[in-house]
């Protein structure tokens, strides 16, 4: 077998000598990497770092942390127990076989056969020399005592039956048994008296070690010799050991080690007893050339046939040959020295071993073809002359030209080799006349890759104006938007067009009136010099009045939706096309809803006074028409509603008019006074005027308007009502504005002059209301005093009217609605008012600006809230937007594949699968920080729940699943395990758990009993129950909220890392075991990934891990005697309306 150290030795020179002399070749950072199955005696001999185990000989093994350190006592390998000397015993470190006798006296049984469990502590019953003997889950021998399974064993521990001790001559493994008058194994071997071969080559004398094995059988060791006790004959004859006859003398032989120098003869022999093994020395340093290994010719030709010093007992004498190897010389001046050439087996002294038309270290660091194999791709064409990366040059061509044979574009300049060599241009340089414009666009444009300045103008071809076009191609989107720009051709390569998501976008999102698709960002490196710009619509529309398609861009400084000048549209092809200079975002609208948008008249509240008060004029028809249009004065109650929602301060006065005008109340405060003075409105006075009624008004206001820079102290307003037609002289519209006042119209039935009421409304500011009859005449009402009384009220105190509140329209058309009785709308910690201001675009026209959106929390979606946000409307650039997002983990992929070539190790090596699993979970363990650190999350000295913000978790089942597909081909070290606490999510209490109980699966008692600690938030843990997400992932751990004794104050709440670390739920790399089975696949890796690094580190620490009492079958115990909990979790699991195990 080769096996041993020297073999792997040989592979490990082999590939450090290639990695000195090639960035191709592959050779691992560390050699000693143990799969996840992996049993001591298959461990790989490591030349740099010790990790796992390591074996010095057949017997002698070691086991070295991931920081190096070696490991003594006992050990939890992968589920298997181990001893491993301490420094009372005889070897430090050196792993126990056979019999073992702790310091109180325990007796233990360490595996001595070579099946891939050799040293692993048995459990159970097995056969040993011959005798039965049973083992607990701790390990530990049961002796003078009836077995769990009903079965005597004396005080020796072998099994008794029918008062007879039961043995079979040789059956079993080999070893001695202990007697109770035997207390340990002596540094010579010997055991009862009875002397036997110490195959470790070292004494195994017994310790008193304080870490022993647990015994609440989470170890759940299995050995495949493992049998039940049968009934065989009985032998009175006791086994034998050893390999000596007595008295005879033990023969030896010769081992001599040659050198090999040339010209001298220097040796080294040593004696070594008949079946022994000879050590291997180490020989001195000798310039320029490496020592490989030890074989037994001198001129070996296969490399891999070296000396296996642990495989090869030594029965003759032999003599050991060294090997060298020539790292200084070059014998066939080829560019491989000797060294490399004697490795890969070809002639030192022939430049091309195998006649291709290649040298041999061309086809060793080149084309990477056979330079043993003159036909490596086809057998009919030599590797000189065959084409490995289609690029048009043959290998040899490339070798002469400079160009790699193996990437066919190196220089990534959109021109493979064969075209690079066909135009001149340097097939290493992407750019290779230096005019800032590459190679292969100086085709595409017209210009020379080899002349600067193509046409002589005195401006390098980078620099000169080309027209382009880009076309945006990806699926998403249905204006399919394209550009023909002109620009620096040095610029064209850098040219894109990016489509917003509508439901994130923040400055054209769906709900702007006409938006057809999306915005689209134009960019171009560098100024444009102009653009045409083509987008598609739908053949669905049709050309009419109510369907104008156009082109807007986002003026993202001033906030303005801007329409593009001279738009042409093709109806037959559904296209809009538009100039512009400069690049934004641009999108296609209905132009005619963009419109309708804007028709609507938002009055202004800046230039009120924060605590100007209203004053309103309220003038009534008391016209004989009003007795058949409102006989029941309907005007006269809905006018005293609209008095009752003025406030302290405010000022109102009363006016009847018919042919002559009436002053009932005068402006006052007193707003009792003036609700009692509409008692003598009449409906049956005369006919109609409405210019004594307007002039009746205006005589409350005598004074004209403040200056228009001036703040305004009382919102000045008519509310104007009438049934019927009359004189009217426009000049009161004009005092009106000169006194700054707003006539509110209100028309009853369908005779009055409703063009005459709007023109006087809209003139002045105000609005114009209809009614059909006086009952209607209540909603008109309501509308009424939300455009009036509420521009000047603020409910909630956030700076906003409530007026305003209800008509926040954006720049972009977008109107939305706050709410007036929340100071913060959408709770991110800022007020309304902070959010956004009132401003007025060029036509006049009220629109707010936005600070941030009040409606949404993060408004740019950056994953940090506007409160805390410096550019809240600008999404900041994060290295990773959201871990597990598409974009993040393609990003990991990539990062994963670079870390693979950076250490020379290609996918077609068999350790890329685990290098890939480890460098993966490194990275997104990496990036988990990353994405803290740029986000400015201070993590000292706290755990997730403390800084975590659920936002974050948008693409989180995707990092999750990631991670948990690398971690099937990685081992969990400590800082993983303990890494996995930042993935669980769990609902935060047990109703919010039965709120999404469709995805919770409640583990059944024998599953939950780790977690069934007594701890001071769990109390006696008994009413814990456990909870697992339906993936299997997630793991949840509450106090029932039943029991009769259940006087915990936590019920209800999960135990956390925070409050109950012992019982907390953890985050499963293996998922679904618990409905696939223990015995599974799945179980299997849980049993690896999950449960045996937690029985190594505990949860949170170490400290975690179940004391004395508190272990699972002892939890399992208590609950079977307490019958309240059992009840209690009944109760639960009756009522329980998700998934049950």
């Amino acid at each position: 077998m080769k096996t041993d150290r020297n073999y792997k030795k040989v592979f490990a020179v082999i590939c450090t000598l290639a990695m000195l002399f090639s960035n191709i070749i592959y050779t691992t950072s560390y050699n000693t990497v143990i799969a996840a199955n992996s049993q001591p005696n298959q461990s790989v001999y490591n030349t740099e770092n010790i990790v796992g185990w390591h074996s010095t000989g057949l017997n002698s093994w070691y086991y070295y942390s991931e920081q190096g350190i070696m490991k003594t006592g006992w050990l939890n390998e992968k589920g298997s127990w181990y001893y491993l000397n301490v420094k009372t015993d005889a070897a430090e470190g050196l792993m126990r076989y056979g019999w073992y006798q702790d310091g109180g006296g325990k007796w233990y049984f360490l595996n001595t056969l070579h099946d891939g469990s050799f040293g692993k502590m048995l459990t159970n019953w097995h056969w040993i020399d011959g005798y039965s003997y049973c083992f607990g889950n701790d390990g530990s021998l049961y002796q003078d005592t009836v077995t769990p399974d009903g079965y005597m064993v004396n005080k020796d521990g072998r099994w008794i039956k029918d008062f007879k001790v039961q043995y079979v001559k040789g059956k079993g493994l080999p070893s001695l048994p202990p007697s109770n008058t035997e207390k340990s194994i002596n540094s010579s071997g010997s055991h009862t008296g009875k002397s036997y071969k110490n195959l470790n080559g070292k004494g195994q004398s017994g310790s008193d070690t304080k870490a022993k094995p647990g015994s609440d059988g989470k170890n759940n060791l299995n050995n495949s010799n493992q049998e039940n006790p049968s009934d065989p004959a009985e032998n009175p004859q006791n086994p034998q050991t050893g390999n000596k006859e007595s008295g005879k003398e033990d023969k030896k032989y010769t081992v001599t080690f040659d050198f090999n120098y040339p010209n001298q003869t220097k040796t080294q022999s040593v004696s070594v007893k008949a079946g022994d093994y000879v050590q291997e020395p180490e020989p001195v340093y000798r310039d320029g050339y490496y020592f490989l290994a030890w074989y037994r010719n001198k001129d070996e030709k296969d490399l891999m046939n070296a000396f296996s010093f642990n495989d090869t007992p030594v029965n003759e004498d032999i003599t050991l040959y060294a090997i060298w190897l020539d790292m200084k010389h070059d014998s066939d001046a080829d560019g491989l020295v000797d060294a490399i050439e004697t490795l890969i087996n070809t002639d030192i002294h022939k430049a091309d071993t195998d006649d291709d038309g290649l040298t041999d270290y061309h086809e060793y660091e080149l084309t990477l073809t056979d330079p043993l194999n003159p036909h490596t791709y086809s057998k009919d064409i030599k590797d000189a002359d065959f084409d490995i990366d289609n690029d048009g040059l043959t290998n040899l061509q490339e070798v002469e030209f400079g160009s790699s044979p193996i990437h066919n574009d190196k220089d990534k300049d959109y021109l493979n080799d064969g075209k690079e060599k066909e135009y001149g241009t340097d097939p290493n340089k992407p750019d290779t006349d230096n005019d800032g414009l590459i190679d292969g666009l100086e085709i595409q444009y017209g210009f020379s890759p080899t002349n600067p300045d193509t046409d002589g103008n005195g401006i390098l071809d980078g620099k000169e104006i080309i027209s382009v076009t880009k076309v945006y191609e990806r699926e998403q989107g249905s204006s399919k938007p394209s550009a023909v720009i002109k620009l620096k051709a040095g610029n064209a390569d850098n040219i894109s067009i990016e489509r917003d998501t509508p439901s994130e976008s923040i400055w054209m999102p769906e709900e702007v009136p006409g938006l057809l698709d999306a915005a689209y960002d134009f960019k171009a490196d560098g100024e444009i010099q102009e653009a045409v710009l083509t987008f598609k619509f739908d053949d669905k529309y049709v050309q009419s009045e109510d369907f104008e398609p156009a082109i807007y861009y986002v003026d993202t400084e001033n906030q303005e939706l801007v329409l593009l000048e001279e738009q042409s549209i093709d109806w037959n092809n559904h296209t809009v096309t538009a100039k512009t200079t400069h690049f934004s975002k641009y999108g296609l609208l209905n132009k005619n809803d963009q419109k309708k948008a804007w028709e609507q008249n938002i009055l202004s509240s800046s230039k009120f006074d924060p605590g100007a008060i209203i004053e309103v004029v309220f003038v009534i028809d008391e016209s004989e028409s009003m007795l058949k249009n409102d006989s029941g004065k309907v005007r006269v109650d809905v006018t005293k509603k609209f008095i009752d929602t003025l406030r302290k301060g405010d000022r109102a006065a009363v006016i009847g008019f018919w042919t002559s005008a009436t002053t009932y109340q005068s402006l006052t405060d007193d707003l009792e006074a003036a609700k009692e003075s509409l008692n003598s409105i009449e409906n049956n006075r005369g006919w109609t005027n409405l210019s004594v009624a307007l002039e009746q008004a205006m005589k409350e206001y005598p004074v004209a308007g403040s200056d228009s820079n001036t703040k305004e102290k009382a919102m000045k307003i008519i509310v104007f009502l009438t049934d019927g037609q009359g004189s009217y002289d426009p000049k009161y519209e004009q005092m009106a504005i000169e006194r700054g006042v707003k006539i509110y119209t209100v028309g009853l039935g369908n005779e009055y002059d409703r063009a005459l009421l709007n023109k006087i409304a809209l003139v002045t500011g105000g609005k114009h209301y209809h009614a059909d009859s006086a009952d209607e005449l209540i909603e008109e009402f309501k509308k009424l005093i939300s455009d009036t009384v509420d521009v000047v009220s603020d409910s909630d105190g956030d700076g906003l009217s409530d007026y305003h509140e209800e008509r926040i329209r954006l720049f972009n058309g977008i109107i939305m609605m706050l709410n007036k009785k929340n100071a913060d709308t959408d709770g991110d910690g800022l007020k309304d008012g902070e959010e956004i201001v009132q401003r007025t675009d060029k036509n006049g026209r009220v629109f707010f600006k936005l600070k941030s959106y009040p409606t949404r929390k993060d408004s740019d979606n950056d994953s940090v809230e506007d409160k805390e946000d410096e550019y809240p409307l600008t999404a900041k650039i994060y290295q990773i937007d959201y871990l597990g997002s598409p974009k993040h983990l393609a990003s990991v992929e990539d990062r994963v594949d670079k870390r693979l070539k950076d250490n020379n190790i290609f996918p077609d090596y068999r350790e890329a699968r685990f290098e890939s699993a480890k460098f993966g979970v490194e990275i997104l363990m990496e990036d988990y920080y990353t994405f803290l650190t740029e986000r400015n999350v201070d993590t000292t000295n706290k755990i997730r729940e403390d800084y975590w913000q659920s936002s974050w978790d948008k693409y989180w089942d995707s990092y999750c699943t990631q991670f948990n597909n690398y971690m099937k081909d990685c081992k969990v070290s400590e800082e993983i395990h303990y890494f996995r606490n930042n993935l669980n999510r769990i609902p935060k209490d047990i109703n919010e758990l039965k709120a999404n109980g469709s995805n919770w699966v409640l583990l059944t008692m024998e599953h939950s009993t780790y977690h069934m600690c007594p701890s001071s938030f769990s109390g006696n843990g008994l009413y814990n129950l456990k909870f697992m997400s339906k993936d299997g992932r997630n793991e949840g751990v509450y106090i029932n909220i039943y029991g009769d004794n259940n006087n915990n104050s936590n019920k209800g709440l999960a135990c956390t890392e925070r409050t109950d670390p012992k019982n907390m739920g953890t985050y499963n790399f293996s998922g679904r075991y618990y409905k696939d089975g223990v015995v599974s696949v799945s179980g299997l890796n849980h049993l690896l990934l999950d449960l045996a690094p937690y029985e190594k580190y505990g949860n949170k620490s170490i400290d975690d891990l179940p004391k004395e009492g508190e272990k699972s079958g002892q939890n399992a115990t208590r609950y079977d005697n307490d019958s309240d909990a059992k009840q209690a979790r009944k109760t639960f699991e009756e009522g329980w309306q998700g998934i049950k195990e």
